[in-house]
């Protein structure tokens, strides 16, 4: 999972629901984590616990993008630290990212298709999905009542 949250807060409640589905099936799923901002590190880690995986990295103590910090530690280190997430990333059985991030689109070219399914967690995508889903929920509802298997439904 990829979430940029310092300079694009892009909202991210909706990768929960995705990674919440996928746990569903695949319940001991361990999650890899890319952010920006250790505040996301933290709130996920509080909702899955140790399933949260992430690499060691550099934070601005001030909450500045750290890609918009003047004062870093040593500027080839977060680019080494920036590349080994995106390979990482690449290497997940489910890659949920912003494709409007080059952080993700990098990681998804990375990624091979025939291993990892590539989610996109952009915003106009996402409610396009929880569409197709309610829809599908409607439709097998709908079935399941001809079928006279939901009696009590009417």
């Amino acid at each position: 999972v990829h979430v940029r949250f310092t300079d694009r807060r892009n909202p991210f409640a909706h990768y929960h629901w995705m990674i919440d589905y996928i746990r569903s099936f695949e319940p001991e799923a361990r999650i890899f984590l890319a952010t920006d901002n250790p505040r996301v590190e933290d709130e996920f880690r509080t909702r899955y616990g140790d399933r949260v995986c992430t690499t060691v990295k550099w934070f601005p103590d001030d909450g500045r993008p750290i890609h918009k910090c003047w004062v870093q530690p040593d500027k080839l280190s977060l680019a080494i630290e920036a590349l080994v997430d995106m390979v990482l990333l690449s290497r997940t059985n489910f890659l949920i990212v912003n494709k409007t991030s080059t952080f993700g689109k990098v990681a998804h070219l990375l990624a091979d298709p025939a291993k990892t399914k590539t989610i996109d967690a952009t915003p106009v995508t996402v409610r396009s999905l929880v569409k197709d889903v309610k829809r599908q929920a409607e439709h097998r509802l709908l079935a399941a009542k001809r079928s006279g298997a939901f009696g009590l439904l009417g």
